[in-house]
């Protein structure tokens, strides 16, 4: 039992009967994986949809939703769910770059140290706040040494 959440994330799959409410839910711990078999499904039709956690355990927005009509006359029903490279791509849409900080056990903003130009890639692997993502380095132009590592700056689906 295992999902493809991507190299190197755990998360889960999200499922249940209407497409705004997931009551239940199979958790991921396979970073190789890229399927996983949900059993015994009632008929009808289930919707689906996955979530990620990175190594700093932040967990993704949700995945785009995904529906299954399950047939047949018994619970024993079972739901192949395969995972795709991701469609979504995140940009910068905004200049300004913050360095990261850990505030209790929660990573928030730092100071401003740098620019970057817009619609350059970010890494929806690494989240802080709301739509701020990991940018790479080499495409900020520094004005202040940052301090840590990660620098982030708003990104949106592009």
């Amino acid at each position: 039992m295992g999902d493809g959440l991507g190299a190197g994330l755990v998360g889960g799959v999200y499922y249940g009967t209407s497409n705004t409410s997931f009551p239940q839910s199979m958790t991921i711990s396979d970073i190789a994986a890229r399927s996983a078999t949900i059993n015994s499904l009632a008929p009808g039709t289930w919707y689906f949809k996955v979530r990620t956690l990175n190594t700093s355990q932040t967990e993704s927005a949700d995945s785009n939703i995904a529906s299954k009509a399950v047939t047949g006359a018994t619970a024993a029903n079972t739901v192949n769910i395969t995972i795709t490279s991701a469609t979504q791509t995140l940009k910068t849409n905004a200049t300004t770059v913050y360095d990261v900080v850990l505030s209790g056990s929660a990573y928030v903003l730092g100071q401003t140290v740098g620019t970057i130009p817009l619609g350059k890639v970010c890494l929806a692997s690494f989240k802080v706040g709301t739509n701020y993502y990991k940018v790479s380095r080499g495409a900020v132009t520094f004005t202040r040494t940052s301090r840590s590592n990660v620098v982030v700056a708003r990104c949106a689906s592009s």
